[in-house]
């Protein structure tokens, strides 16, 4: 796989880019706009590989290795789909872009001031079974039912120390998505409680159509 494992990017790099998901509250409707794009010829349509179709695929997770995957550079970023004030509502002030590549795209959410905790949410193309494959985490909880059908499970670091961070992910039709949280050392706050507040949240905004799966660039 050509990139860091999912869990451990979104703890080394959560720092700030710089892309507002505006202030309306609801999702930025550049989100929603379709722009065909060429796929092969011998590729069903509807099928998970046509990106061109505009199937709900609500729950459908991928088997397709991450080297055969057709959305690897067709990621579209993840702050336009989210809403702001549900977030808000969780402490999240500000939605920033934090990852922009071929594999991962991830969005960051800050609190006004410095208070100590980090939650991003980010989608791989990479398969669920792959990105459960990653020793530096284990799974401690699965059957987790999310919005739009979607099964998630839990994650938290095996290194031991005073970790943190919680992970909530789910397979999709594209790969996996996740919201990672990260609280803060003297925080009473329940870290994976946190993960999936997000979560539920999150879920119910992010792609679900394979003609949703654009970059900004293709827009």
């Amino acid at each position: 796989m050509k990139r860091v494992l999912g869990c451990g990017v979104m703890v080394s790099v959560l720092v700030v880019a710089g892309c507002s998901s505006g202030t309306s509250g609801l999702p930025n409707s550049d989100a929603a706009k379709v722009v065909s794009v060429s796929v092969p010829a011998d590729v069903l349509k509807d099928s998970i590989r046509d990106l061109n179709s505009n199937k709900d695929m609500s729950g459908v997770v991928t088997t397709i290795p991450e080297n055969q995957s057709p959305y690897v550079g067709h990621l579209p970023q993840v702050c336009p789909f989210l809403p702001k004030k549900p977030l808000e509502a969780l402490g999240a002030k500000k939605i920033v872009l934090n990852l922009d590549g071929e594999y991962i795209q991830s969005c960051r959410f800050q609190p006004d001031g410095i208070e100590g905790w980090g939650a991003a949410a980010a989608i791989f193309t990479v398969p669920e079974y792959d990105y459960k494959d990653n020793p530096a985490y284990k799974v401690i909880r699965e059957g987790i039912m999310l919005p739009r059908n979607n099964k998630a499970f839990m994650m938290k670091s095996t290194s031991g120390g005073d970790s943190r961070e919680c992970v909530v992910a789910w397979g999709t039709f594209y790969g996996v998505a996740e919201t990672n949280y990260n609280a803060s050392f003297d925080s009473s706050e329940n870290e994976c409680d946190r993960a999936l507040a997000y979560a539920k949240i999150v879920a119910e905004y992010l792609s679900i159509k394979p003609s949703q799966m654009r970059r900004k660039t293709e827009r």
